[in-house]
């Protein structure tokens, strides 16, 4: 009996302490510096399906104070302030309460009366030890470690700037949405998902016991490079390129361990009435794939033999493993995967695809031996 797989690979993109310094406000009219509900492209710890983001999650802050007519920041005025979703928040500015509250920040911050703010700002606050930031080139994550369960949805927001008071850019009339400072958030991280099921409805049943990647580079530093951007490219964050020779720090991540119970690989058919297995995803370091060692090990079991007393199944187990980088896009025209990218989410599904055994029967012919006659 053959026993094999098919690995089809598919791309999805996705849509896309504090310092604590109250402004002089003897001119009147103190205004606190609020965010409005801030958005992430689809697809934050946890990975997240859509452009809402958790309510129950906070994020960090930089502001950079620029005096009026100049060009250069002269104070930081915010640094690491950490923003929470209050959800009984009044608008200071209209006296009017948002239906979903506000994001601000646990110790209020106010509007200088001269001069702009640009901010920067990072998700989840809990990665704050490995965050830095400057006026000039904007947020870095320096030697950020991505470990086992890779469950952190490490985000970064398009620098906002020349910010006087927090109105929102955007004209509203619904409460729903709080009028505060925007922040839109991107991906600074791959999703790797795994999926699976079987090429045939086998009367055997085919379950996964162990699903693991290894070889995956597992360490790196993020720069914002806002003063990179241009026009044609707005956006010029990036993880920084591996050195030629250098050997980068890899690990391994568990999708399925042997401490789980086997997961049982369906049946797919046209009709889409049996729903694949999701073996889950991790949130990895965007790196190199075509020229890398990352393998993928699956431990499976294979049904067999008749079921004992109390309807027990007995099961052979195999293991087999792939290079991911011999495999394709197949929403870009099977084209190779050469890296995985900041906000894109990688779909790799395993086929189970077994040879029923089958006899061809033959029996080899009497061989006559002839016996002398005998006389009684």
């Amino acid at each position: 009996m053959k026993k094999y797989f098919l690995l089809a690979a598919m791309v999805g993109v996705a849509l896309t302490g504090c310092v604590s310094n109250e402004p002089d406000l003897s001119g009147g009219g103190e205004k606190e510096i609020t965010f409005s509900t801030p958005v992430v492209g689809k697809t934050t710890r946890a990975l997240i399906d859509g452009t809402e983001y958790p309510s129950t999650e906070s994020f960090g802050v930089y502001a950079w104070y620029y005096p009026d007519n100049t060009t250069t920041a002269t104070t930081e005025y915010m640094s690491k302030v950490e923003v929470k979703l209050d959800a009984n928040l009044t608008d200071k500015n209209t006296n009017i309460n948002s239906e979903s509250g506000g994001w601000e920040p646990s110790t209020p911050y106010y509007w200088p009366k001269n001069g702009t703010l640009k901010f920067d700002a990072f998700s989840p606050y809990s990665v704050v030890s490995c965050v830095g930031a400057n006026a000039t080139d904007g947020l870095v994550f320096t030697n950020y470690t991505v470990n086992d369960p890779a469950d952190v949805d490490l985000l970064y927001a398009t620098r906002t700037t020349d910010k006087t008071s927090s109105t929102d850019t955007e004209e509203t009339t619904d409460n729903t949405k709080y009028d505060g400072v925007d922040i839109a958030f991107k991906h600074a991280l791959s999703a790797v998902q795994i999926k699976a099921k079987t090429q045939g409805n086998y009367s055997r049943e085919i379950r996964i016991t162990s699903l693991k990647i290894s070889e995956v580079e597992n360490t790196n530093t993020f720069k914002q490079n806002v003063n990179l951007a241009t026009v044609e490219t707005p956006d010029a964050a990036a993880w920084a390129t591996r050195e030629q020779g250098t050997t980068p720090s890899t690990t391994e991540y568990s999708y399925i361990t042997t401490n789980d119970a086997a997961k049982v690989v369906p049946f797919v058919g046209t009709d889409g009435t049996t729903t694949i297995l999701d073996c889950g995803t991790k949130i990895l370091l965007p790196q190199a794939v075509q020229d890398s060692g990352i393998k993928l090990t699956v431990s499976y079991e294979i049904e067999y033999g008749v079921a004992g007393e109390n309807n027990t199944k007995t099961y052979l187990a195999q293991t087999t493993s792939f290079d991911l980088k011999e495999y394709l896009s197949t929403t870009t025209a099977n084209v190779s995967i050469i890296n995985w990218e900041m906000g894109k989410r990688y779909i790799y599904t395993l086929v189970f695809t077994l040879d029923e055994i089958f006899f061809e029967p033959s029996v080899t012919d009497w061989v006559d031996v002839t016996i002398g006659e005998t006389t009684n």
